[in-house]
């Protein structure tokens, strides 16, 4: 059936279709997705009369339909969802939420995919040397942001300090204590 409908399986064409685009822009993506599916396991003639907000239970599903829509959007995204999704994240909105961090890989393999790509075009680019000199320079400046940003992560942070401690502090100093 999927290769009659030109379905790609594993979700492929979905992540093509997210690539490239803001986390905001792929959650819109992935609640239309999440309301299309919705709607057609409810039976629903309108994916806009899926409240992105509202509950899943409230909306009419119960365990039945919820693995139903779970098969439906593991089909479609090619994640591994397990089978309480929707009650993990109950609502569209969360739901779409939930698979975007999911998609987008907290492993970093969208940043990796998209080096990739960006390796392809330069490879790709002119052979004109003033043109491979600026883009050396650009990725030189990224290459320094990243490992800025990454020794800001990797720098010790101080402990939160609570009121009391603070006024004992104040205190301390001013003679007080």
């Amino acid at each position: 059936r999927r290769a009659a409908a030109g379905a790609e399986p594993g979700g492929a064409a979905l992540r093509r279709r997210l690539t490239g685009r803001s986390a905001s822009a792929r959650i819109e993506v992935l609640l239309d997705l999440v309301r299309v599916s919705a709607a057609a396991v409810l039976g629903h003639p309108d994916p806009a009369g899926i409240d992105p907000d509202k509950g899943f239970l409230d909306a009419g599903f119960d365990s039945l339909t919820a693995v139903e829509l779970r098969n439906q959007l593991t089909e479609s995204t090619g994640l591994p969802l397990p089978a309480t999704v929707l009650f993990d994240h109950p609502a569209p909105g969360a739901l779409a939420r939930h698979l975007e961090a999911e998609l987008a890989g907290a492993d970093g393999t969208d940043v990796l995919a998209e080096l990739d790509r960006l390796a392809a075009v330069v490879a790709s680019a002119a052979d004109d040397t003033a043109t491979r000199r600026r883009v050396a320079a650009r990725l030189e400046a990224l290459l320094t942001k990243v490992r800025h940003a990454g020794a800001e992560a990797d720098s010790p942070r101080p402990a939160p300090v609570d009121d009391d401690e603070l006024f004992a502090l104040i205190d301390h100093e001013l003679g007080l204590s």
